[in-house]
């Protein structure tokens, strides 16, 4: 279904204005960067080839799996967040709750 043509003029009318705001030499010297710009990560894609991993770093691999251990991670959680909700964050949240369940 096609849209009503009075959308399509108000469409055309906004077109003209953003062209009438950009001028061609502007245009020019954003596809003149977007050029460099894609020719450098050609550059650093080539580079990596030809160095064999010494231009730039590999991604290190684990090289083995650590077992998860419930108790472990629990422990470290509560030594992580120990500080992160104080008495005051407590109550505000029991304040809010009050708050939300009269609304």
């Amino acid at each position: 279904m096609l849209p009503p043509l009075q959308f399509l003029q108000g469409a055309r009318n906004y077109l003209s204005n953003a062209a009438a705001q950009v001028t061609y030499d502007a245009v020019a010297d954003d596809q003149e960067e977007e050029i460099e710009s894609m020719l450098a990560t050609v550059d650093i894609d080539n580079k990596q080839e030809e160095s064999s991993g010494t231009y730039l770093r590999p991604q290190a691999v684990a090289s083995k799996k650590h077992k998860l251990d419930a108790e472990m991670m629990s422990k470290n959680l509560k030594t992580a967040s120990q500080n992160v909700i104080v008495g005051n964050t407590l109550s505000e949240y029991k304040r809010c709750y009050i708050s939300y369940s009269l609304y």
